[in-house]
């Protein structure tokens, strides 16, 4: 009957800079399925441009391949040779994320690269910039700046992309569920005057959701993004930010 995904595609394509243009053997990764080759990354790349309806972001990362900024890619209905949109359909992808490392990386677009990607790089400029004035605020009020952070309890979109982003998996030091299955939680709670931002927000899976909860348990983030689960035995583990590769 020609049914199709409501939203275009069920899968999650990330992929690094270097693989999508052909520089390393990096594997890509479809949510809910894994890695995948670099051949079959830069494939469905390649169909997802074709695509206006998919959209793109660029996740820039440190040289340790933490999650430092998020932007959204411009899309217009034309397609990589620059012709009006085919119809064709990359149907499988929901998303394309392209992680950046602005310090492996020159952020200045090649005319001859497709234009899809010139506009990853721009955009990929643009986070990283605001990564560094998010720096240099954090710095100067000697933590979190709470340059994002916002008055409502549900994250505005870009936040929680960036938590998203950042967090990669849930929160707990043994817990493997991505974050694209999990609740964003308040470490502080909201109603007790903890912020909505990127201090005080973690990815956590629903079993670790209630388990924080639990009056003996305790979750902090001594740094953003670097969380400490306090035990009832007293001990504390920590868990770090997820990595990605550029």
């Amino acid at each position: 009957m020609g049914l199709r995904p409501a939203q275009g595609g069920l899968l999650d394509l990330s992929v690094p800079w270097s693989t999508l243009v052909g520089e390393s053997g990096e594997p890509g990764h479809l949510t809910q399925l894994g890695p995948i080759t670099p051949g079959q990354a830069r494939h469905l790349a390649k169909l997802a441009a074709t695509d206006p309806a998919i959209p793109w972001k660029a996740i820039v990362t440190s040289p340790d391949g933490a999650a430092i900024g998020v932007a959204r890619v411009p899309r217009r209905l034309v397609s990589t040779d620059g012709q009006r949109g085919s119809g064709a359909r990359a149907s499988v992808l929901r998303q394309v994320s392209v992680t950046i490392c602005p310090d492996q990386q020159t952020l200045v677009p090649d005319s001859g690269l497709p234009m899809i990607y010139q506009r990853t790089l721009r955009a990929a400029a643009r986070a990283a910039g605001d990564a560094r004035l998010q720096a240099v605020a954090d710095a100067a009020a000697g933590g979190c700046a709470h340059i994002q952070a916002s008055p409502a309890y549900q994250p505005p979109p870009l936040l929680r992309e960036f938590i998203t982003a950042r967090d990669g998996t849930c929160r707990f030091p043994t817990c493997r569920q991505p974050v694209w299955r999990c609740d964003l939680d308040h470490c502080i709670p909201y109603d007790k005057g903890g912020r909505t931002c990127r201090c005080n927000l973690g990815g956590l899976c629903r079993f670790h959701h209630l388990l924080k909860q639990h009056q003996l348990w305790q979750l902090i983030q001594p740094t953003s993004g670097t969380f400490a689960w306090i035990a009832p035995t007293g001990r504390t583990y920590y868990i770090e930010p997820d990595t990605h590769a550029a």
